[in-house]
Formats: C-alpha cells, structure tokens, sequence
C-alpha cells in the first residue's frame, strides 16, 4: 500500500502521523491512533469521502489520490 497522509474531516488539519505508524485492526481499512485514541478510516473512492464528508472521523488518503466531495465516484 502507498504511504498514506491522515487527515480529519473537514479536511481543514493534517495530522502528521502516517498510516503506516498507526496500529492495525480487525478491519483492513481502519487503524487505531494512539495518540489521540481515535479510528482512522482509510478513503480509497469518492464514495468513501462522501460517507465522512461533515463527521468527526479520522482519514487517510494515500499520497497521490485526490477525491473532491460533490464529484461522481
């Protein structure tokens, strides 16, 4: 997998932990970060972005990637 920035919706701060440093889980789209006790949730479609487009979750979108709410999947 390509490393990976993590980002909080709305998109407005960058966390500088990487995907890759984060403890994995059960599920291979989610990591737990211990430094702030959260989930984050790792975006690979438009769809992805849209289901946590206004929450207060986690994300990591792999370098290279840009999804833009509001445009088709």
């Amino acid at each position: 997998m390509p490393t990976s920035l993590i980002q909080s919706c709305p998109l407005a701060y960058r966390c500088p932990k990487r995907w890759e440093d984060l403890t994995s889980t059960d599920d291979p789209a989610v990591r737990f970060c211990p430094a702030c006790s959260k989930d984050v949730h790792l975006v690979s479609s438009q769809d992805d972005l849209r289901r946590f487009k206004g929450t207060p979750s986690c994300i990591a979108i792999p370098e290279g990637r840009t999804y833009r709410v509001g445009e088709p999947a």
